[in-house]
């Protein structure tokens, strides 16, 4: 078994690349589907709609700095003769809006900004040469927070019910006009790539985020919710449940139970409820045998 996983990871690794390389690929594609699914699932709910927005830099180490795109530029001390050292750093942003409900559940991700420092100059670099508040906002990065406003209201179609936040960055004059807001792991040296990798990485976060506030809210619900029948079987399995029940198809609570052990949880009594790096944790493993189940069944089957 140990074998044919390790004959199988390049495989993967590379199919990998060759998906996020495609040039039909791209992050509004991959984004488009998990879009969709927030504005159901806002559909299905009442009550208010926090709308969370931010920024997030990713910060890379590369040769090719301009393949991926400049962050920021900043001084890194000084050398023997007392003159300034100054550094760019490399990376890609992010602005995204999550909307979520005020009891704290995660609906979903409504509007995402990736840029880079290549396409846009901040207010900083405009002050060198003219007046920043006579320059079009739509000239500046802060356009972000208007865009990311406007999609996620057009998105929810609820402009009545969304509370946009943000924090003392967004306090533009222009955004209150409307009336409608392991990452840096990856060896991808183009922006491209990186942008589509991080496109699904804000999908995978909602969904770590959303089972750690279900585990903690909703635990009645059928399993089914959440996970795979596979996934349902496989989760119950390194379980020590001795009880006559042990054998029936197991509630939403115990499969999140499972989980999150198998993310490193001990579920004691005095424990606080797992985060989300506990969640994620117990995702991976459950990928991974779900991955050698599979392999270990086409294997005796052939």
């Amino acid at each position: 078994m140990s074998a044919q996983l390790t004959e199988c990871a390049p495989w993967h690794t590379k199919a990998a690349y060759r998906f996020l390389d495609n040039d039909r690929v791209n992050e509004s594609e991959i984004l488009a589907g998990h879009f969709q699914a927030t504005r159901d699932r806002a559909a299905a709910t009442t009550g208010p709609i926090l709308v969370l927005h931010d920024t997030t830099e990713f910060s890379y180490k590369r040769e090719d700095i301009d393949a991926v795109g400049k962050t920021r530029a900043e001084i890194a001390g000084a050398d023997r003769l007392g003159r300034l050292r100054r550094y760019t750093a490399c990376g890609i942003l992010t602005h995204s809006s999550l909307a979520v409900m005020t009891e704290g559940s995660p609906l979903g991700l409504t509007a995402i900004k990736f840029w880079s420092r290549e396409k846009f100059h901040g207010a900083n670099a405009l002050k060198k040469h003219i007046n920043p508040t006579r320059v079009p906002i739509e000239q500046k990065e802060s356009i972000r927070w208007l865009d990311n406003l406007r999609q996620s209201t057009v998105l929810l179609g609820a402009a009545d019910r969304c509370v946009h936040i943000g924090d003392r960055e967004s306090d533009i004059y222009d955004h209150y006009c409307p009336t409608c807001l392991g990452a840096e792991q990856s060896k991808f040296r183009i922006a491209e790539r990186l942008v589509n990798l991080l496109a699904m990485f804000c999908i995978l976060s909602w969904r770590i985020f959303w089972l750690t506030m279900l585990n903690r809210s909703t635990r009645h619900a059928t399993p089914s919710l959440v996970f795979t029948p596979l996934e349902i079987d496989l989760s119950k399995r390194p379980a020590t449940d001795r009880s006559p029940n042990a054998t029936a198809r197991p509630s939403l609570s115990k499969c999140l139970t499972q989980l999150t052990r198998l993310g490193g949880h001990l579920n004691r009594a005095s424990d606080a409820p797992p985060g989300n790096t506990v969640i994620w944790r117990g995702l991976s493993r459950l990928t991974d045998i779900e991955i050698g189940y599979l392999l270990g069944a086409q294997h005796a089957g052939s």
